[in-house]
């Protein structure tokens, strides 16, 4: 009792206190992890289990999925109640899907939001290319009428030399 179990809070045993950030201290104890020197034997004769057991010896490995598939009381991270270890699991990913496809759907709502309100202020905006090709209709027309002033004008001075 006390002593850290197969998975370890950095190495010790979890620590109810300070939840934040287990996930990057979580471990599978060294006694079982047999790149730091345990070995495999104790998963199934047990931790703290000084000498090696029978190899066909099933009780702790039956204990252990046992533990595993008992419902116990959960209340935190916005879940709450009796959950087994794959329950909380699927509970878990499910939450977080549910918010994924959510924040999905607002992140959609907003980019369609955003591209309406631009084609707006687009729609209210200025358009240059129209406003360009009534800019040189009205130059034509100028350039025209000054043509026919002329024209009037050297007409008026013809009739005035007969």
């Amino acid at each position: 009792a006390g002593d850290a179990g197969l998975f370890t809070d950095d190495g010790a045993a979890f620590d109810p206190a300070a939840p934040a950030g287990l996930a990057s201290r979580l471990s599978v104890n060294a006694l079982a992890d047999p790149d730091r020197g345990g070995a495999l034997w104790h998963l199934r004769d047990g931790l703290q289990s000084p000498p090696e057991g029978d190899s066909g010896d099933p009780t702790l490995l039956n204990a252990l999925a046992a533990a595993l598939d008992a419902r116990t009381v959960h209340a935190a991270n916005g879940l709450s109640g009796t959950f087994s270890f794959s329950g909380l699991a699927a509970e878990t990913v499910s939450g977080a899907a549910v918010a994924l496809v959510s924040a999905e759907a607002e992140a959609s709502f907003a980019s369609a939001r955003r591209d309406e309100l631009q084609a707006l202020i687009l729609a209210d905006g200025v358009d240059t290319d129209r406003e360009m090709e009534q800019l040189l209709l009205l130059e034509r027309a100028y350039a025209a009428n000054a043509k026919v002033v002329t024209a009037c004008d050297d007409l008026l001075q013809y009739l005035l030399e007969m």
